[in-house]
């Protein structure tokens, strides 16, 4: 063994003496045939190895074997001491072996580093992770995967779904974890939880299989994101876009310099021009020159204190034709309170505005004839009287029946 093996072995006598070596030995602590019958004290050690000697002689003193790590400046050893007793009467020593353990050290700790920062950067990533095994027990999960799921790592880890979550969720993760298997690839999935309460998630999670190097699935790997706040806002901007388009209101957005970002279908039936007409213009366009200089300036001046304005006012449609809307304009500004877009929502009031001016004719004129009733004469009279004292002039009433 001593002339086979590649590591050093050395025999010393019960007086630490050395008694044999072998050539890994002999290159290790530079020894020769004048070393035999030399205590081991007096060997020359590498650089930054410390002396062993009194561990040897209480090896032998005490007949157990003994393990030590020692350490030169540039390799590792593991020191194994075994006492040994021969059939000669007081013959004792024992037989000293030095393993190198630096390469096995160095892999280790690159191992245990690697295994470190892929801890810390799953414990601080913000997706839920987490591993199982091909029985669906839990062998690893993340700090988010805790906080989400309000479970502690501890008591996860060896159980399956069925034993910490609710049945139905844990069907349908265990459902897709076979899937997961059977095509041994990497599947998307969007899980929809319900927990007590009612309580709804939404995670956007992809499963996908640990292989060994001959293609055998050991281990499930699931990362997921909790994406319930993201498809509550895809729903809220679905559920806008819908209004948006399908409003009997005309709406249009603009930019913070008043440029037309986008319309809505009920803007081109008002107004005759379609989007791709008008994006990028101004709203001006519209205008149909019957509001002043003055009145535009008090509706800006309006939004930028309060920041709306509503009222009426007079468009022109593509064709040229003229119509009262009312409108609404709103500002919106970002968090910081900077100026973003301007919306305005509009209704064509022509048909109302007919209707206030046949109500108003119906009131002050006969309905067969057209011709003006008492209502309007009676008004007419107080003006005239009501100019009269004005004036200081008098006017003069004729009545004539049929």
């Amino acid at each position: 063994i001593q002339n086979s093996v590649g590591f050093p072995i050395m025999v010393c006598n019960s007086h630490l003496e050395l008694m044999r070596f072998n050539s890994p030995a002999a290159a290790l602590f530079s020894l020769s045939s004048v070393s035999i019958r030399q205590p081991l004290q007096g060997m020359r050690l590498p650089v930054g190895m410390v002396e062993f000697s009194t561990e040897v002689h209480d090896a032998i003193v005490s007949n157990r074997v003994s393990e030590k790590h020692i350490f030169s400046n540039e390799r590792h050893y593991l020191l194994h001491i075994s006492p040994y007793e021969t059939t000669m009467r007081g013959t004792r020593g024992a037989i000293i072996v030095l393993l190198d353990h630096t390469e096995r050290l160095v892999a280790e700790r690159d191992v245990r580093k690697n295994r470190e920062i892929l801890l810390a950067i799953m414990n601080n990533s913000t997706s839920i992770i987490a591993l199982k095994d091909l029985a669906g027990r839990y062998e690893f999960v993340n700090t988010e995967f805790e906080k989400f799921f309000g479970l502690e790592s501890s008591k996860v880890l060896g159980k399956t779904d069925a034993q910490v979550l609710p049945r139905k969720i844990a069907d349908d993760f265990r459902a897709k974890e076979l899937d997961v298997m059977r095509l041994r690839t990497s599947l998307e999935f969007e899980d929809h939880l319900i927990f007590a309460a009612g309580r709804e998630r939404f995670l956007h999670s992809i499963r996908f299989p640990l292989l060994t190097d001959d293609g055998v699935v050991y281990s499930i790997c699931t990362q997921s994101t909790d994406v319930t706040e993201h498809k509550r806002a895809e729903d809220q901007l679905r559920l806008a876009a819908r209004v948006f388009d399908r409003s009997g209101e005309g709406i249009v957005v603009t930019d913070a310099h008043q440029r037309i970002l986008t319309v809505n279908s009920a803007f081109t039936q008002v107004t005759g021009y379609a989007p791709e007409e008008v994006i990028g213009k101004l709203p001006t366009l519209l205008a149909s020159g019957k509001q002043d200089a003055s009145f535009y300036k008090s509706m800006w001046n309006h939004l930028e204190t309060y920041g709306w304005w509503q009222g009426e006012i007079w468009n022109k449609r593509k064709s040229g034709e003229v119509y009262p809307e009312w409108l609404t304009i709103n500002v919106v500004n970002d968090p910081e309170g900077n100026l973003l877009n301007y919306v305005g929502i509009f209704s064509d009031i022509s048909v109302v505005k007919e209707s206030q001016r046949k109500v108003e004719f119906l009131a002050t004129h006969d309905e067969l004839t057209n011709l003006p009733n008492r209502t309007l004469f009676l008004d007419r009279l107080r003006q005239a009287i009501a100019h009269a004292e004005r004036s200081g002039e008098s006017f003069a009433v004729l009545f004539i029946d049929l």
